[in-house]
């Protein structure tokens, strides 16, 4: 399962908020203890994944969050990377947290927001954008 990097052909486009926010929304899917909300934020230096300080999961050796073209319904464990581009290993399995996207990132280019142990082919969770 590999990760594909993200196309500079995309631009950043995201429906947002007077504030720049998507709105703190829960997970879709938790196939591992995962509870919390998430948002995509715009702000003037890009976009960002945001889990709000309500966020906690279990612990893994290598969680790390991706962007899929995957519905999040569809995701399995070693096919959860397909299609996905890694943002970023997670800094914590609870708490707020911020991932910024990448510079040329489209939410139209996306389907899902995952977590997944990499290490042992594992879906956390996740859900569609």
């Amino acid at each position: 399962a590999a990760a594909i990097a993200v196309s500079s052909l995309f631009a950043v486009a995201l429906p947002a908020a007077a504030d720049g926010h998507t709105g703190a929304r829960a997970f879709d899917i938790a196939e591992k203890p995962l509870d919390g909300s998430w948002s995509i934020e715009t702000r003037d230096d890009g976009a960002y994944i945001v889990l709000s300080d309500d966020f906690r999961t279990s612990n893994a050796p290598d969680l790390k969050i991706f962007l899929s073209q995957q519905d999040v319904n569809d995701v399995r464990d070693r096919t959860a990377t397909n299609n996905a581009v890694l943002v970023s290993k997670l800094q914590s399995t609870s708490g707020a947290q911020e991932y910024k996207l990448p510079a040329d990132f489209s939410k139209d280019a996306y389907t899902s927001v995952l977590i997944h142990c990499e290490q042992f082919s594992v879906f956390w969770g996740g859900a569609n954008l």
